[in-house]
């Protein structure tokens, strides 16, 4: 006996099918939005109990241990228990640790700076020696990236004064410039513009202490990249020679120019660039300032500590 005509059966299963497909789209986004969709209507994404008797209570379960705690004085390593959850561990050292961290962070700045070329005797320079340092970039020094690449430098110190530790002299007038007088309207943004200081901008303020400074000429070349791919908006949007973002702007290049007849000249011994960004910058016009720029390192981008070592790295 038949229970349904062929035609019911057809449809039942054609509706059932749609409402599986969608049941299984439905709970694959679900799943993805789970936070979101639990802090909308505000459950908790999880919990967390520790349950807790007399033969538990005074148990470390601490797995992993650090190797940054603090001990007594008969050298054990000092204990806590956290309030309302009850988990004991070991007293941690965060003194030891930040200290452990930044030595970690420096070695990697020192290890990851690759000198491109180094001629005519050029670095390290030496402990005293007067520096000009020149760009917005000196001042505007990129330390992180975006997106994910984004991070909190607010503690890094300056260029200004990771050189002066370094044992630099530093052109304090042509640093002033830059932070807070006429090259101080001119800054990077986030829409692929360089904005580099016209040379017109430098008064003769600036320029008569070029000789005063005149050991060597630092030129910071940045441009501030994320984890995102680059659009050919972006790519091709740029205030620069071809509108290529990795590319010259053309007031770099004047600033390169005329740094490089002021070193003809004698006003400057040296000319070093710091490529500072993550993402390697044209050369087909760059390249050609070899021979006339004495050094060029890329040092990427410096975290909160690594602009220290940049220091270090040009002072030997």
């Amino acid at each position: 006996m038949k229970v349904f005509k062929k035609p019911l059966w057809i449809a039942l299963t054609a509706v059932f099918v749609v409402l599986f497909v969608a049941m299984m789209v439905a709970g694959s986004i679900a799943n993805s939005y789970r936070r979101t969709i639990n802090n909308y209507f505000q459950l908790p994404n999880y919990r967390t109990e520790t349950i807790l008797t007399e033969e538990t209570a005074n148990i470390d379960r601490e797995y992993f241990k650090s190797e940054f705690v603090q001990y007594g004085d008969n050298g054990e390593p000092l204990y806590v228990q956290d309030e309302g959850s009850g988990y004991i561990h070991q007293l941690y050292d965060d003194r030891t640790l930040h200290d452990y961290n930044t030595q970690v962070a420096l070695q990697v700045q020192r290890e990851g700076t690759t000198i491109l070329w180094n001629e005519n005797d050029c670095m390290p320079l030496a402990k005293g020696n007067k520096v000009s340092l020149f760009s917005a970039s000196s001042v505007d020094y990129v330390s992180s990236g975006w997106g994910s690449g984004a991070a909190d430098t607010s503690g890094a110190p300056n260029m200004y004064t990771a050189l002066s530790e370094a044992g630099l002299d530093v052109n304090v007038r042509l640093w002033q410039f830059y932070n807070s007088g006429a090259g101080s309207r001119y800054r990077r943004t986030e829409s692929s513009k360089v904005n580099e200081v016209p040379w017109s901008e430098y008064s003769d303020t600036e320029k008569n202490t070029f000789p005063q400074y005149g050991d060597a000429a630092i030129v910071v070349l940045a441009r501030r990249t994320g984890e995102e791919p680059y659009t050919d908006a972006f790519m091709s949007g740029a205030d620069t020679l071809n509108g290529d973002y990795f590319q010259l702007s053309q007031q770099e290049k004047d600033l390169l120019d005329n740094l490089v007849q002021y070193k003809r000249e004698g006003t400057f011994k040296k000319i070093i660039v710091l490529l500072n960004t993550a993402v390697g910058l044209n050369f087909d016009v760059l390249g050609d300032y070899r021979g006339a720029v004495d050094a060029c390192l890329w040092v990427g981008q410096s975290g909160t500590f690594g602009l220290t070592e940049v220091g270090n790295i040009l002072a030997g």
